[in-house]
Parts: structure tokens; C-alpha cells; sequence
């Protein structure tokens, strides 16, 4: 066994320290701690809400005009494939095409493809219902 007198374990603890021992360095280091934290988060924290912002105000110009929006958003994705005459796009909503293909005869091309685009969207509703179920 060590034994230890009070003097030299107060010199110890006091020693390249300040007047109160322990609790100044603790102090110190918690707030370096606390620095670096909020260094670490601030960025983060900056990016989160200027892109609930940007949400925030497209949710606002949706509700303002829905089909302006529509309009932005197709002109968007139809510049995106390379699609920049308007006049060769046909656009039908669901069980539109069913109708304006059994009115026309058209080509079959354009049946086949509304088939598959069709599919894709049912399977991509089930997809999310099955997910939103999950949870």
C-alpha cells in the first residue's frame, strides 16, 4: 500500500493549475468542447433551413397556380431529355389515353406505350402504399 500525505496530493492536484485545481481545466476543455460542436453543426444547420425555405415557398407557388407549376416542372423534365418542341408532345392523364387512342386510329406505338406508362404508375402508387403502410 502507498499512502499519501494531504500536502502532496494538494501540491499534485494544484500543480500546473489554476486556483482551483481540476476545475478550471474542466471548464476549458468544455468549452473548446462546446466550439467545435456548434463549428460542426452550423453548417448543417444553415443548409437545413434554407432548403426547407426553397419548400416552403414551392409549396406556396403550387398552391398560388397548380398548373403554371405543371407547366415548369414538364417544360423542365421535356428540356432535360432534349425535347425542345412543344408542338410533338402529347400529354394525357389517366384513362384519357384509352379514349382518344379508341377514337383515332393511331399508331399501335403510342397504345404500347401508354400500356407501360401506365403500369409503371400503378406500380409505383402500390410501391408507396406498401411502404407508407410499413411505417
Amino acid at each position: 500500500r502507498v499512502l499519501f500525505s494531504s500536502a502532496a496530493t494538494a501540491t499534485a492536484t494544484k500543480k500546473g493549475k489554476g486556483s482551483d485545481g481540476n476545475n478550471s481545466d474542466f471548464r476549458k476543455n468544455f468549452w473548446r468542447r462546446a466550439v467545435k460542436i456548434i463549428k460542426y453543426l452550423r453548417i448543417p444547420t444553415l443548409i437545413l433551413s434554407v432548403y426547407s425555405f426553397g419548400y416552403r415557398q414551392g409549396v406556396i407557388d403550387y398552391s398560388r397556380d397548380p398548373s403554371l407549376m405543371e407547366e415548369e416542372m414538364l417544360s423542365s423534365v421535356l428540356a432535360d431529355v432534349g425535347c425542345h418542341d412543344r408542338s410533338k408532345v402529347r400529354i394525357m392523364r389517366s384513362g384519357d389515353w384509352k379514349k382518344k387512342i379508341a377514337t383515332s386510329n393511331e399508331d399501335a406505338l403510342l397504345c404500347r406505350v401508354a400500356i407501360v406508362g401506365e403500369k409503371i404508375i400503378k406500380m409505383g402508387k402500390k410501391f408507396v402504399d406498401e411502404e407508407l403502410n410499413k411505417t
